[in-house]
């Protein structure tokens, strides 16, 4: 017992090291990395009891709707939950995206970002009751869970802040499990009483996959299989919300969910089991297999019912992928367009295509294909609509408006070509008909509600038909009689199928929704009648489709699961649509029949009543404009330490943002015991301009393996960064002014002077099962113009000298694809200065050489295979290439152990280098280091290999491992053998 105590303390300890690392290489690049929240606007503030609002000018009415509903939840969540905040918490209200979704961090300090937008019909979170209150209970739930600290880990948070709040590191599947749990207890709705997670239940029994996800498993967000990155939230509800239902022990009074909190809050993090023991004498794993046994016996009641009255599926249509949806015949009936969300891609539009509008669909335009290939690839597409020559998709998907949003638009798409034409610009456009006359009617977002347009055929000429009430979502719209039909849900969890004509501008109601949760969504128009339709609804507990003839209302499909997107297929008299299963959203086809009334059932899980009523105003305490700077002191210190080669370097670092990231401030200092100095940095980024300005500061004492000795460089660099093309991020351009002095023994030399730098960046993302990204490339170019007087003194010597010079420098990545998943990693770097004063041979050099063990970034001049520095020169040409391959994939780990290993792959390499300067040559009589010249001429190589590991390290904290094995060519210049392990990021 004590040896296994003694293992897992250490394996903890390592853990806390390694996360500290991570957290280092974050706030160590706040400057570059964090983007501003829309500087444009205008922000201002509410202040309540216990939270600050901060929205931008036009939401002022959305701002009083949030507060009073954070103070609702902060009201009905305190009994489950216990906590009280030590200071308000500020809520961003950032309507910047037109993805629903939210944050909440507690680090630097408690905060939420809420994206105000309503969610998509098909959206997990589609089944809301109001939006705006599930949304901020579920953030607030984060923040309560984060704060509980004490006993030795209150010691802990007094001398380092807020980076001590152990509820920060406990298991995905803990806290977005807590977080949907009480979404769905405090609200009407939420994800716990949805269709959506008691089919997914039913579908996962019915596949016979229900029961192996195991407790490693279920908190993981990298997993590609459905449900992919929900399993904390689906998994960890089920969980979450059985430990409310088990039997606790007799002397436990407190609730289970408050108990657990304050355990673990007092405890040193990933020991899991001890609280949940205490309180129901099981063990997590226990509890999983509970929840299980739990679920699966009411899903069996529910299926053998459903079955009973006729259940069953359709015939499947030849596809890949895990989210196959939106599907639309073309008019003349010979293409079948969809959207597929496939392993590797984002969503993808495919075509498959038949000879005669009889025949079933084949795939693509090549008979000899198994399946569709993309036509093409975006992010965030919700419906397509053909155009009337058949040839041409109107389509959405988001993209970056303005550079700080990022908002859906419109556009046409010939399936031929693969060409896309755009056709809005910034309207937050989405899910776009075509009607008779070419004309489009689309959905607009809002940051209050969605909104029904009409446009000429090119986009243009826009005109709002119907603005319902704040927090009412419009749906789906499809051409039907004179105008559109769609789906309507308020803001109390109704939903029901309406139409508008476009002649009158008359809306009428043509489905009812009684009950909250009901839902009648997605409707299309029957073309063999003028006023039927067909359309989903949720009359049995299960979403189906039905057939609306104006006088009867009757199913079509009598489905176990979830079905979605109906597209009538006149042909061949079959209905298309997208099925849930235990895979995802699978389309099938079912032939236009009405079948008989399916059977009806509830929810799997089941909640106390909540409260109905709107959230009353709440008492405003201070209105306010924003003002960042008041958020700038510091909350944390962060200490960490280096093993490196011959001695130690220890760090203490502490950052700092405002809640719109408008002003980021970094600042280490650091000991490394080689050098014998203190280091300093601080950085600041300011982003209340449309382009940003960063100024970096730093005093340092640098150890350099190859010469054996210590270099000081004092530094500080002005720039700013600027977007080069309004609709793109790709481009960035910044001027910069640089003054440095570097003290390198035996010579000490100033330089000072402007520069400027050019960026492209069109690097694929990596997804899913790819090692690395596998397509793309990126430049950076630079220019640096350093003026006179450039100094230079030799200590001991009366010689003096000034110069000016010139240097460029670029750095290019290229990324290849031969085989599936691998890589050819293509990079080069160059380094071109022009000094003039001979007598100095350090004017206007870099450095080149490996890396440090446990390194997060590699040196920008890479020579892998030689010591650290082990180069030095005025011209420097490095290439880097490596061919990457995968070896398995194993998405697994050990129950609660905090520690999650997901792709194995490996890399071979090889660096090279040619250079003009010098070089360390160990070959002098007794071993000593002599710093010899070089040419261009001349080059340098290294080979090696390495093994790779994607890991997640304490529930959260992802890092790619890499043991590496290197062989430096030449051993005159150090080479020869060496090894290295480090933890970051592969690019």
């Amino acid at each position: 017992m004590i040896k296994k105590l003694l293992i897992c303390c250490i394996a903890a300890s390592s853990v806390f090291f390694l996360f500290t690392h991570q957290i280092q290489a974050q706030v160590s690049l706040l400057g570059g990395d964090s983007q501003p929240i829309d500087p444009h606007r205008s922000w201002k503030i509410i202040e309540t009891n216990h939270f600050e609002i901060i929205y931008p000018k036009e939401d002022h009415a959305l701002a009083l709707k949030f507060a009073a509903e954070a103070e609702r939840a902060e009201l009905l969540l305190q009994p489950y939950l216990r906590t009280t905040m030590p200071t308000k918490v500020p809520v961003v209200i950032a309507d910047i995206t037109d993805s629903s979704n939210g944050s909440a961090v507690a680090v630097p300090r408690s905060e939420i970002e809420l994206y105000p937008v309503l969610p998509g019909v098909s959206d997990p979170t589609g089944e809301y009751y109001d939006w705006d209150r599930e949304l901020i209970s579920h953030e607030f739930t984060h923040i309560l869970n984060f704060e509980p600290t004490s006993g030795f880990m209150s010691f802990l948070r007094f001398f380092f802040g807020s980076i001590i709040k152990p509820g920060g590191y406990l298991p995905r599947w803990y806290t977005e499990g807590l977080a949907v749990e009480m979404e769905s207890r405090i609200t009407p709705m939420g994800r716990g009483r949805s269709l959506y997670y008691s089919a997914l239940i039913r579908a996962e029994i019915e596949d016979d996959n229900w029961g192996t996800e195991t407790l490693d498993r279920i908190g993981a967000t990298n997993i590609p299989t459905w449900p992919r990155g929900s399993r904390p939230y689906t998994y960890g509800n089920w969980l979450m919300h059985e430990l409310s239902e088990v039997p606790r022990k007799n002397n436990h009074r407190e609730p289970v969910y408050s108990f657990l909190d304050h355990a673990y809050g007092g405890r040193i993090p990933w020991f899991l089991d001890g609280p949940v023991e205490d309180y129901f004498d099981k063990t997590y794993a226990e509890l999983l297999d509970f929840t299980y046994s739990t679920l699966k016996s009411k899903a069996d009641l529910q299926l053998n019912l459903l079955k009973e009255k006729g259940a069953t599926h359709g015939k499947i249509l030849p596809q890949t992928g895990y989210f196959n949806i939106g599907a639309q015949v073309s008019p003349d009936g010979l293409k079948l367009a969809a959207i597929v969300s496939d392993f590797d891609y984002n969503p993808t539009v495919r075509i498959w295509t038949r000879a005669t509008p009889s025949e079933p669909f084949k795939l693509s335009f090549d008979p000899d294909q198994t399946l569709p290939e993309p036509l093409i690839t975006n992010k965030d597409i919700h419906q397509l609509a053909w155009r009337a020559d058949s040839k041409t998709i109107v389509y959405d998907h988001t993209g970056f408006w303005q550079h700080y949003n990022n908002y859906s638009d419109l556009y046409d798409l010939d399936i031929f070509t693969g060409k896309e034409t755009r056709l809005t610009f910034g309207s937050r456009a989405r899910e776009a008909t075509v009607l008779k006359d070419g004309s489009l009617v689309f959905i607009e977002a809002t940051s209050r509600n969605t909104r029904l347009v009409h446009s000429d055929p090119e986009g243009k000429s826009q005109k709002i038909i119907l603005n319902p009430p704040e927090g009412e979502r419009v749906s789906s719209p499809r051409p039907f009689a004179d105008g559109v039909i769609y789906s309507h849900r308020d803001s109390r969890g109704h939903e029901w199928i309406e139409s508008i004509s476009l002649q009158n501008g008359i809306a009428h109601r043509l489905t009812t929704s009684k009950n909250i949760g009901d839902m009648d969504i997605m409707p299309i128009a029957d073309p063999r009648s003028e006023k039927a339709f067909f359309y989903v609804g949720s009359n049995s507990g299960v979403l189906n489709i039905y057939h609306d003839d104006g006088i009867s209302i009757r199913p079509v499909t009598n489905l176990t699961t979830y079905g979605l997107s109906p597209a009538l297929d006149v042909g061949s008299n079959e209905i298309i649509y997208s099925r849930l299963t235990s895979k995802g959203f699978e389309l099938e086809s079912t032939p236009i029949t009405h079948v008989s009334e399916p059977a009806k059932v509830g929810h799997l899980q089941t909640y106390p009543a909540a409260p109905e009523t709107p959230a009353p105003p709440t008492q405003i305490v201070d209105q306010r404009s924003y003002n960042g700077l008041g958020y700038l002191f510091p909350q944390y210190i962060l200490p960490f330490i280096y093993l490196l080669p011959g001695g130690e370097l220890f760090e203490l670092t502490t950052a700092i943002n405002d809640p719109l990231n408008h002003h980021q401030i970094y600042g280490m200092i650091g000991y490394d015991t080689r050098a014998g100095q203190l280091t300093e940095e601080l950085s600041y980024t300011n982003g209340t301009f449309p382009f940003l300005i960063d100024a970096n500061f730093a005093n340092q004492y640098a150890y350099l393996v190859g010469p054996n000795v210590v270099e000081q460089v004092t530094y500080g660099e002005i720039d700013t960064r600027h977007y080069l093309f309004p609709d793109s991020n790709k481009w960035v351009f910044g001027p910069e002014f640089t003054y440095e002095v570097t003290n390198y023994y035996p010579s000490i030399y100033t330089q000072y002077g402007p520069g400027a730098s050019l960026l492209w960046n069109n690097v694929a993302t990596q997804k899913d099962y790819q090692i690395s990204p596998e397509g793309g490339e990126s430049v950076a170019l630079g220019y640096d113009y350093f003026t006179m007087p450039y100094t230079t003194q030799f200590p001991g010597t009366n010689f003096s000298g000034t110069t000016s010079f010139s240097a460029m420098h670029a750095n290019l990545s290229y990324y290849f694809s031969p085989f599936h998943h691998q890589v050819l990693s293509i990079k080069g770097s160059a380094w071109m200065a022009t000094p003039q004063l001979n007598t100095n041979a350090f004017v206007g050099m870099q450095q080149a050489g490996g890396e440090y063990y446990f390194s997060i970034l590699p040196p920008l001049y890479l020579v892998r295979g030689y010591p650290i520095g082990e180069f030095i020169g005025s011209q420097i040409y490095v290439a880097n290439v490596e061919y990457r391959f995968p070896l398995f994939y194993q998405y697994s780990g050990h129950g609660n152990f905090p520690l999650f290993f997901g792709r194995w792959h490996a890399a071979l390499l090889f660096d090279s280098i040619n250079m003009k300067g010098f070089y360390y040559d160990n070959g002098s009589p007794g071993g000593a280091q002599a710093i010899l010249p070089i040419n261009t001429n001349q080059g340098f190589m290294g080979t090696g290999a390495e093994l790779r590991s994607d890991l997640t390290i304490a529930y959260g904290f992802n890092f790619t491992m890499r043991l590496g094995a290197y062989y430096g060519m030449d051993q005159t210049a150090n080479g020869g053998f060496n090894y290295m392990i480090s933890f970051g990021s592969v690019q």
